[in-house]
């Protein structure tokens, strides 16, 4: 993930990469999460589900990517903080 460091900022999703390159139709879906702290308890953000979010709080964000078709699996980024600017 990048981006993001104060509120209002862009964090998007930065690289997706395959064990092997995958030759068919795949799809990846997103789904951002927040908490108020970075070990605190994530909830997904309502309507959080392109590859970019703009961050509207301070505090910590994470990003889920699943991915359906030939490449199966779900991934989820590491904590990403966001403060005031």
């Amino acid at each position: 993930m990048t981006g993001g460091a104060e509120v209002g900022d862009t964090v998007s999703v930065d690289t997706i990469s395959y064990a092997d390159s995958p030759q068919g139709t795949h799809t990846l879906a997103y789904q951002w999460s927040f908490s108020a702290t970075e070990d605190g308890t994530y909830a997904d953000i309502s309507g959080a589900t392109d590859e970019d979010y703009i961050t509207d709080a301070a505090g910590f964000y994470k990003v889920e990517v699943t991915a359906t078709g030939l490449v199966t699996g779900t991934v989820e980024s590491d904590p990403s903080e966001c403060v005031t600017a």
